[in-house]
């Protein structure tokens, strides 16, 4: 009981500093006022009307961006998508039921935006930016033959690249040689 004891001290310790971190103007006689509330035996985290996350910003750039077809600005707002990605979410739930559905929306959004944008800067002759963005698609999504065609293909586009070699995937190898020879690349699978 001695350790049931010391974990809901310890729980409520971390508790009391997560709200003092996010609300430091409220103080513990209003925690009903508070977004981190308790109901029953367990928390959850109420937020008002004006509160915003970083995932909201996210989404929000992600969709108005994907919806700019042909605006001028397009770029722009895809490259401001792009910086408003925090990572995966929840990493550290990977496999969690209740994650699930939120995570493949956030992978979904940020994997539609990397592709709008490789797309985007290669029209715009920007191309070693767009295969920076192909290849993290390739890292994200291996499965993806069209991720691989245009990562591809985008190698031939300057002579620059020719000799080098180019890991797509941890059992894919290309290497890129110029027009002359007589493969115009050679593709070499390694277990």
């Amino acid at each position: 009981d001695l350790d049931v004891v010391r974990g809901l001290r310890a729980f409520h310790v971390t508790l009391h500093a997560l709200r003092r971190a996010i609300e430091p103007e409220i103080d513990r006689r209003s925690s009903d006022r508070s977004i981190v509330r308790a109901e029953g035996e367990g928390y959850r985290l109420v937020l008002w009307e004006d509160d915003a996350t970083d995932l909201d910003d996210f989404l929000g750039r992600a969709a108005a961006a994907a919806a700019g077809t042909g605006s001028p600005r397009r770029l722009d707002a895809l490259l401001e998508a792009e910086g408003a990605y925090a990572g995966p979410l929840f990493p550290e739930w990977r496999f969690a039921d209740w994650a699930r559905s939120s995570r493949r929306v956030v992978h979904r959004a940020y994997t539609t935006l990397l592709e709008r944008l490789a797309e985007t800067l290669s029209a715009d002759g920007r191309h070693r930016e767009a295969q920076l963005r192909w290849e993290r698609l390739v890292a994200l999504e291996p499965e993806r033959e069209g991720f691989h065609r245009n990562l591809i293909l985008g190698y031939g586009v300057r002579p620059a690249v020719y000799g080098r070699t180019v890991k797509l995937h941890p059992a894919l190898v290309l290497i890129v040689l110029p027009a002359g020879f007589e493969l115009a690349g050679i593709i070499g699978l390694f277990a």
